[in-house]
């Protein structure tokens, strides 16, 4: 689904499960989007939601089946939320104000972790 450039504050329609249930991926490039939260789409595979105004992904608690998270270029200090999530693979998080790696747990199959213009690159 592109719900690209539209807008969009909230993300909230997606933390109930019984909604479009064979999305695999959602892009919400270029919205108003201030906070990540819950997203219970169970066969969603790509996540894309670079250029909002994300400041906090806490209460998304990460996906069981999410393979690819394009987060890129909005405005974290935090990747907390960013968690359990044993199938993904890529994370884009460039382009935030993050610091260090912490909330980064239970990622077993994370292979690419794009950090580049965050202050964690710094130190």
């Amino acid at each position: 689904m592109n719900a690209s450039q539209n807008q969009i504050e909230e993300v909230d329609i997606f933390e109930e499960s019984n909604k479009l249930t064979y999305l695999q991926l959602i892009d919400f490039k270029g919205n108003q989007i201030k906070e990540l939260t819950q997203i219970n789409l169970p066969n969603l595979l790509s996540l894309i939601v670079p250029m909002n105004q994300i400041t906090s992904a806490v209460k998304f608690k990460g996906h069981p089946k999410l393979k690819f998270l394009n987060i890129k270029r909005n405005k974290l200090n935090s990747l907390a939320g960013i968690s359990n999530m044993p199938l993904l693979e890529e994370i884009k998080a460039g382009g935030n104000d993050i610091a260090n790696l912490e909330g980064l747990e239970n990622l077993p199959s994370l292979k690419l972790l794009h950090m580049q213009k965050n202050p964690v690159l710094k130190n």
